[in-house]
């Protein structure tokens, strides 16, 4: 099943949306849920076998970072920011912009891997410190300000 939160960019794409759910046949196994509260949003993120990020536009991605805190693996579209941020890291991987079908191969990969793959990826040791250095915004602000008193030393 696949569940899309947040809200369309316009009503001409969700028109556009419903009409290939109904063209497929799948309007049953899609479950549109709009704006979610965040505790409610987390269980649904924690509950899913991969998150999609179809993004074009995104820097620092905090919704790919709360997705790996709950231990869901991201496809997401090879732009700048969210590249800079997360590239090298086994759960999250990224497909040339505006490559639906890239997207859907990666995602059905996800979706196939046997568990103990999924759970290497998930749990690798990158991932695992990457979450460690961006666990609240203290932590960041920490690593951001001593960036910048070491570019001052130099």
């Amino acid at each position: 099943d696949l569940v899309v939160a947040g809200r369309f960019f316009d009503g001409a794409t969700e028109r556009a949306f419903m009409s290939s759910l109904r063209r497929l046949g799948i309007e049953g196994k899609v479950r549109l849920t709009g704006w979610l509260p965040a505790e409610e949003l987390y269980k649904v993120v924690a509950g899913a076998r991969l998150l999609l990020y179809p993004s074009h536009s995104d820097s620092f991605s905090i919704v790919m970072l709360e997705s790996l805190a709950v231990g869901t693996p991201v496809v997401a579209y090879d732009i700048p920011g969210p590249r800079s941020v997360y590239s090298g890291l086994a759960a999250v991987r990224f497909v040339r912009e505006f490559d639906k079908e890239a997207m859907a191969r990666e995602a059905v990969r996800i979706l196939r891997m046997a568990e103990g793959d999924y759970r290497n990826m998930v749990d690798d040791e990158r991932v695992m410190e990457f979450l460690r250095e961006h666990s609240s915004w203290d932590v960041v602000a920490e690593d951001v300000a001593g960036k910048i008193m070491e570019l001052t030393r130099r």
